[in-house]
């Protein structure tokens, strides 16, 4: 595995990066905070293999409270799981060699905008932007889309009281399940033109839930423990699960 690691001021050179063997049904670590050591700012790993495939996740140190899955470069992503009250931060990365230019769009409660900060984003080459958008969004709960020229990577960071949350993005199903927290919060964000109606059932019993287009709705989840929740909608949605600390 060659590991490419970017920053806010573009590629960063780092020995011990590159020819990482990895055998199979093996797990590595890897410290990127030594490989980039010195760096002020967000870091971006992008990796290609020899052959076979391989998937990669950031984990803090100590006692694990942030890590964000693998994200492919694309020219659109969707990013639930932005708690009420919680301060959001997009992260874009450009791993190409040319300049890109993206804008972010929140669905929040009662409309889809763009908020403050969120228009014409540009990232250079191989390089990674934090977009701080809590003046935009002033505490509502939602998601946001995340559209490019050219493929980016982007994942959603967000603190709420001193809890960290992080989501990578989400694609949009007329079927969705999990099982997530007692306690928590579900989200449905319609990213379509039409009104959404839509069968929540949590552990047997059923609700059902109309999602105006382009907003997020909120249902409280029912329960104790861990909750097999199931969505059946007559459209595409995207969901996500918020626990009261703001954790996606």
């Amino acid at each position: 595995v060659d590991l490419i690691l970017t920053g806010p001021d573009g590629e960063i050179s780092a020995v011990g990066a590159r020819d990482i063997a990895l055998s199979p049904g093996q797990t590595r670590q890897v410290a990127v905070s030594v490989l980039a050591r010195g760096v002020d700012g967000p870091v971006v790993a992008h990796w290609s293999t020899s052959r076979g495939r391989a998937l990669a996740v950031g984990v803090t140190a100590g006692t694990v409270h942030f890590a964000s899955p693998s994200t492919t470069p694309a020219t659109e992503h969707t990013l639930p799981g932005l708690a009420r009250g919680g301060k959001p931060t997009v992260l874009i990365a450009n791993p190409g060699e040319e300049r890109a230019t993206a804008s972010v769009a929140f669905h929040g409660p009662s409309s889809t905008f763009t908020p403050s900060g969120g228009e014409e984003i540009s990232i250079p080459a191989r390089s990674v932007v934090a977009v701080a958008l809590d003046a935009g969004t002033a505490g509502e709960p939602g998601a946001f889309t995340v559209e490019s020229d050219v493929p980016v990577a982007a994942s959603l960071y967000s603190t709420a009281g001193d809890a960290d949350a992080s989501s990578g993005g989400a694609v949009q199903d007329s079927t969705l399940t999990g099982v997530v927290p007692a306690g928590s919060t579900l989200q449905l964000t319609n990213l379509g033109a039409n009104r959404t109606e839509a069968t929540v059932t949590f552990g047997g019993a059923e609700q059902e839930v109309v999602v105006e287009p382009g907003t997020t709705g909120t249902l409280p989840v029912s329960g104790e423990g861990g909750v097999a929740v199931s969505v059946a909608a007559d459209q595409p949605l995207v969901g996500a699960a918020v626990t009261k600390k703001g954790a996606a």
